[in-house]
């Protein structure tokens, strides 16, 4: 199985939830003011129109940030595209990489007035078809990496982790739930 090259986070939010609207003047602000300071922030697309789609999108060269509305549950998701920081080869270092760097913009989020990501749930997606796993094998190499990237970023080994088992047209992925929250990894 190769690395992938695309992948995407979602943090989901549980009770209260903004609304597409809300991240249209925020993405534009974060354009305004860099607040990533490790992305370059090109554009926001609307497509609150599409149901069950990225609904506002901030679109990045090295990855896109969204207001996920995508299998019927909003969220905020990371999508990492590309510019792979120098030894991310491996499926450790781009997990590593992309978990953090989707930590980093949920923190900045979490400085804005809106409700609170749930950090204890997430989803992970791999994009690239190519790079998918295609045997049981490729995919407990899959989860294993997951659970270590996951246990150092939130500094705890309580973790389940399981496949989603869904429509074949959906790329592969992952619900992974973390039983204690991680600020020390928003902290990072």
């Amino acid at each position: 199985m190769n690395s992938p090259h695309r992948i995407k986070i979602k943090f989901f939010y549980q009770d209260d939830v903004p609304s597409a609207e809300q991240f249209l003047p925020l993405f534009h602000r974060w354009i305004q003011e860099d607040r990533l300071a490790e992305h370059l922030l090109l554009d926001v697309a609307d497509y609150k129109h599409v149901p069950n789609s990225l609904a506002t999108l901030l679109v990045a060269h090295e990855a896109d940030l969204a207001f996920d509305t995508e299998g019927g549950q909003a969220g905020f998701s990371y999508i990492r595209k590309r510019a792979w920081p120098e030894g991310s080869d491996s499926l450790d270092n781009r997990l590593e990489f992309s978990l953090s760097q989707a930590l980093n913009a949920v923190e900045a989020l979490e400085l804005e007035d809106l409700p609170k990501l749930d950090l204890e749930s997430l989803e992970l997606r791999f994009l690239d078809r190519l790079a998918s796993p295609e045997t049981q094998e490729d995919i407990d190499t899959i989860i294993e990496a997951t659970q270590k990237v996951i246990s150092q970023l939130y500094g705890t080994k309580d973790i389940n982790i399981c496949q989603l088992k869904e429509d074949k047209r959906r790329a592969f992925g992952l619900s992974i739930k973390v039983k204690r929250p991680c600020e020390e990894a928003l902290a990072a």
